[in-house]
């Protein structure tokens, strides 16, 4: 527990939220005996509507951080934004994966208890954010919001989170700008973070989620039982 008293944050702390997250997603990670890669989209997020790709060695997931739930309005100044949601609708395969594997959090109060987590679409994909575009939902739907700790359990109990073949397939098609006729592989992502290895120190780079999950397989399978598998 901090010490803040009654004192209020005055600044955005979006940065801190997603370290926040990612330090709590670790923790339930070594509590379940899971890997966990959580990479930073950096300049990528306008192209994903994500700051966060999160990976496990069979399942992965995108989220976006808002430093609050009245930040989340600010979505309606990206592009990518305004098209994904009028592309969800025309799309069953990859509004199922959406609903599975890409979500928004925001800070959980002020000053923040964690941080609060829903689809993407139901919180960015009504006429709140949108005031005349007309969507059927006139509000967010928070019925399935749910905070990091349990979103962290469901994520690597696999009831969260896409496959790598559906979640390679709808970033491609997210990249392809929602199109329903994608052409060629347009899943080429860069991708940094250490090796999570504790004593190897190595910085591993990848271009592709196709080369990311390679690399899962090689390293993190029940094959391996020195290793851990999730």
């Amino acid at each position: 527990m901090s010490d803040s008293g009654k004192q209020k944050l005055k600044r955005s702390h979006e940065d801190s939220m997603s370290d926040v997250f990612k330090s709590r997603l670790g923790k339930v990670a070594r509590q379940n005996g899971k890997v966990h890669l959580p990479f930073p989209l950096d300049g990528q997020d306008r192209d994903l509507a994500a700051d966060l790709l999160v990976a496990g060695s069979t399942r992965f997931c995108l989220v976006e951080f808002k430093s609050s739930k009245n930040k989340i309005k600010t979505e309606k100044n990206k592009d990518l934004s305004l098209m994904l949601c009028k592309a969800l609708p025309k799309s069953l395969i990859n509004s199922n994966v959406h609903r599975k594997s890409h979500f928004i959090g925001w800070a959980n109060g002020n000053p923040p208890q964690g941080t609060i987590l829903n689809v993407y679409e139901y919180e960015v994909c009504n006429n709140f954010v949108w005031e005349n575009e007309f969507f059927v939902n006139d509000i967010p739907n928070d019925n399935e919001a749910i905070n990091d700790i349990d979103f962290s359990e469901k994520f690597f109990n696999q009831t969260l989170g896409a496959n790598d073949q559906e979640f390679i397939a709808y970033i491609s098609w997210l990249l392809d700008g929602g199109s329903n006729d994608p052409g060629g592989d347009t899943s080429q992502i860069e991708l940094i973070i250490e090796n999570p290895s504790d004593n190897v120190f190595d910085t591993l780079t990848f271009f592709s989620l196709s080369a990311l999950k390679k690399w899962l397989d090689d390293n993190y399978s029940e094959s391996k039982p020195n290793l851990i598998a999730a």
